[in-house]
């Protein structure tokens, strides 16, 4: 009701001011621009959330979720390949776009990989933190147990990780949607 109202005086006061439309448009007049080029917008958005960034967080989330279980895994691959990791989740998106546009081509493939590595790096981190922060007792007592590697991971890893792994998730979308709009800028 405060939003319908906001525009009823907005609307109201642009028309007793006669503020010109090139100036400040009316809210009718906004909406019936949205309404008339709507099929272009549809388009850039098919183009741009499903193609570019809905693939790209895909991709990102699935190879840093796997990457997370690799590197919890192996202790050679945490000292040697975390430390990279973190490093590189700090580059800016913007430093990042302009090669990938160069090196993968204008087409959507680029910008979906931008999405890609802005989201992949973040979840590699919180899943690996997720899956290594267990309590050492619950890991004792699967040990004393003779529980298998799988049956750790399974068991007690893996559902300690979830509230990591929704919470890197959750910050992907927005990484992949600022991703898509990076490389949309870069790639223009």
């Amino acid at each position: 009701l405060t939003l319908l109202a906001l525009l009823v005086t907005a609307e109201a006061l642009l028309r007793a001011y006669q503020v010109p439309p090139g100036l400040v448009p009316t809210p009718t007049r906004v909406v019936a621009t949205l309404h008339g080029v709507r099929d272009v917008l549809l388009q850039d958005a098919y183009q741009t959330v499903l193609k570019e960034a809905l693939v790209g967080y895909l991709i990102g989330c699935s190879l840093g979720v796997l990457t997370a279980f690799l590197v919890s895994r192996y202790l050679f691959l945490e000292r040697g390949f975390l430390p990279y990791a973190t490093l590189f989740s700090s580059i800016p998106i913007v430093a990042l776009a302009p090669v990938l546009v160069k090196m993968v081509g204008i087409d959507w493939p680029s910008k979906a990989a931008i999405c890609a590595i802005t989201v992949y790096f973040p979840v590699v981190v919180n899943t690996f933190r997720g899956l290594t922060e267990v309590s050492p007792m619950s890991l004792d007592l699967m040990r004393s147990y003779a529980a298998s590697e799988v049956q750790q991971y399974r068991w007690l890893r893996l559902p300690n990780a979830l509230p990591f792994i929704f919470n890197a998730l959750k910050l992907g979308t927005t990484l992949a949607m600022i991703g898509a709009i990076v490389g949309e800028f870069f790639g223009a």
